[in-house]
C-alpha cells in the first residue's frame, strides 16, 4: 500500500515532465493535454509545487503559440500559488514572465511595473541571475518605448553584471540590446562592435534564434553604413 501511495504521489511530476518533452518538441496540443492531466493529478494529492509548475508550463506553451491572454492568465495563477507558498524564486519568475507577456502585448507600462517588482525582489533575495535577466528585459521595454538613454543604461548594467558572473546568454542579449540602441542613435561603429560581439557569442553557444537576431542587426548596421557587400553576408 505504501508503495502504491508513493507511486500515486509521483504521477504528477512524471506527467509534468512528459508535458515538457512535448513542449520542447513543439507538439503543443499533446503538451497541453499532459499538463492539464498534471493539474488534475497534482490536485488529487495536494501537490501545490507541481500544480504551480504545470500552470507555469501551460503558460509557456500559450506564450509560444502567441496566445498572450491565455499565457497572462496562467502566469497570474502561477503567481497566486507562489505567493501562497511564500516561494520567492517563483514569485520573481512569475512577475518577470507576466512582464514578458505585457511586452508582447505592447503594454509597456504593465511590463515596467512587473519587471520592477521582479527586480526589487531579486535584489532583496540576492538572485543575480534573475537580476540580469530582468535588467535586459527592462532594456527591451525602454527600447520598445524608444526611450533610448534609459534602454542604454539597462543594457550596460546587464552587460557589466553578466560578465562579472559569466552569464553567457545574458551577455549576448545585452550586447544585441546595445547594438540596437546605438544603431538607432546613429552610433554605427559602436553598434557594429556590439553586434559582432553578440553574434560571435550566440554562435559559440549554439543559440540559433539569437544568431538570427544578431545577423539581422549586423546586416542593418552595414547597410546603413553604406557597406552593402558585408550586409549581404549577414
Amino acid at each position: 500500500l505504501a508503495e502504491k501511495n508513493n507511486f500515486t504521489k509521483s504521477i504528477p511530476g512524471i506527467l509534468n515532465n512528459i508535458g515538457l518533452v512535448f513542449t520542447n518538441q513543439g507538439n503543443y496540443p499533446e503538451a497541453l493535454k499532459k499538463l492539464y492531466e498534471t493539474l488534475r493529478a497534482a490536485n488529487e494529492v495536494n501537490n501545490k509545487f507541481v500544480f504551480g509548475s504545470a500552470l507555469n508550463n501551460i503558460a509557456i506553451v500559450h506564450f509560444y503559440q502567441g496566445k498572450m491572454d491565455e499565457a497572462d492568465s496562467a502566469y497570474k495563477k502561477t503567481l497566486d500559488i507562489a505567493v501562497q507558498m511564500n516561494d520567492s524564486i517563483r514569485i520573481i519568475y512569475a512577475y518577470n514572465n507576466i512582464g514578458e507577456v505585457n511586452l508582447e502585448q505592447k503594454n509597456t507600462a504593465g511590463a515596467l511595473d512587473n519587471f520592477n517588482k521582479a527586480y526589487q525582489l531579486a535584489l532583496l533575495k540576492n538572485n543575480p541571475e534573475m537580476e540580469v535577466v530582468i535588467t535586459n528585459n527592462l532594456g527591451n521595454t525602454y527600447l520598445k518605448e524608444d526611450s533610448l538613454q534609459l534602454a542604454l543604461h539597462q543594457y550596460e548594467n546587464a552587460l557589466q553584471l553578466s560578465r562579472q558572473k559569466d552569464y553567457g546568454l545574458a551577455t549576448c542579449k545585452a550586447l544585441l540590446g546595445l547594438a540596437n540602441v546605438r544603431y538607432r542613435q546613429g552610433m554605427l561603429k559602436e553598434a557594429l562592435v556590439n553586434g559582432l560581439d553578440g553574434l560571435e557569442k550566440a554562435k559559440q553557444m549554439g543559440q540559433t534564434q539569437l544568431s538570427r537576431d544578431a545577423n539581422k542587426i549586423v546586416a542593418d548596421i552595414y547597410e546603413k553604413s553604406g557597406d552593402g557587400m558585408n550586409a549581404l553576408k549577414h
